[in-house]
């Protein structure tokens, strides 16, 4: 870690290049340690040496190259991207543009992403919010508490009637039928 914060610091970067600072694709537990041990750590050594951890990575960002036809091979945009969505950092005083880049690795689940550009990007492993379909039909539960609804995609959604806060869902993608409590 003190290498990668070595790299923001001096804008020359090799281990955001070739490593991804988080998996992505991991269970939330795995995600949620690594927030903890790796991007939460290099955010509060910026802080403690009052170092401005935004405008470097947003000077990393601007010099990424960027391909006409494919974006080059790299977890430097997703590295960028996670440090900024994971921590206190401002993500409207980031820079927007991730056009042309490999955005590689990002885990960008309840994130607003207004506004951000990934035109002709490469978004290998990176995980969104779940999005749902145009809902086709809905029922209530006997006592009301919950919604159930199903959409366009063939998806099916229990959600709380009293706030919309989803709880359960399956869809033609889970394995076998399964179904998928929300965290």
């Amino acid at each position: 870690m003190e290498e990668v914060c070595n790299e923001i610091i001096t804008g020359n970067i090799s281990l955001l290049k070739t490593h991804a600072l988080l998996k992505a694709q991991s269970a939330d537990y795995i995600r949620e340690a690594q927030v903890r041990s790796i991007l939460e750590p290099i955010v509060r050594r910026f802080e403690d040496d009052d170092l401005d951890l935004e405008e470097r990575l947003n000077r990393i960002l601007a010099s990424l190259p960027r391909r006409q036809r494919k974006p080059q091979s790299s977890y430097a945009a997703g590295n960028i991207l996670n440090l900024f969505c994971r921590t206190e950092l401002d993500l409207k005083r980031m820079d927007r543009n991730f056009s042309r880049l490999a955005v590689w690795q990002a885990d960008l689940q309840g994130i607003t992403l207004n506004g951000i550009d990934f035109s002709y990007s490469s978004l290998l492993n990176s995980v969104f919010t779940q999005s749902m379909g145009r809902p086709i039909c809905t029922r209530f539960s006997p006592d009301g508490a919950y919604i159930a609804l199903g959409d366009s995609h063939g998806g099916v959604y229990l959600l709380q009637s009293s706030d919309g806060q989803p709880q359960w869902y399956k869809t033609q993608k889970n394995d076998m039928g399964a179904c998928h409590p929300f965290r």
